[in-house]
């Protein structure tokens, strides 16, 4: 996870969003690592219902989903900056039901 200070002036993060990120990890390792194993879906939608202007992609390199907001995507980590994670990235209002169950826990 990269610093907030560096996050926010590399990549352009929004210290709100990245404040409500670095929350949730205060919760524990344990909930770091649900969101890393698997429920990278749930997270965007956590992500999406708290900043509404929020875009939810999928990484079918990765298969991992990521969250679009302002200039910058996140996950559980805070910003996204694995060049494989912007391969293949396909927003999920192009994405079917089906495809998206395929991804997700």
């Amino acid at each position: 996870m990269l610093k907030k200070e560096v996050a926010i002036e590399l990549l352009s993060a929004d210290k709100e969003v990245l404040d409500f990120i670095y929350d949730i990890n205060s919760y524990g390792f344990e909930v770091k690592c649900l969101f890393e194993a698997g429920y990278c879906y749930y997270f965007s939608i956590i992500l999406k219902t708290r900043f509404p202007e929020a875009q939810i992609y999928l990484s079918k390199k990765a298969s991992h989903f990521i969250t679009k907001i302002g200039n910058c995507h996140y996950d559980i980590d805070g910003c996204v900056y694995d060049d494989v994670c912007f391969e293949e990235l396909v927003p999920i209002e192009e994405l079917d039901e089906e495809t998206i169950k395929r991804y997700m826990h």
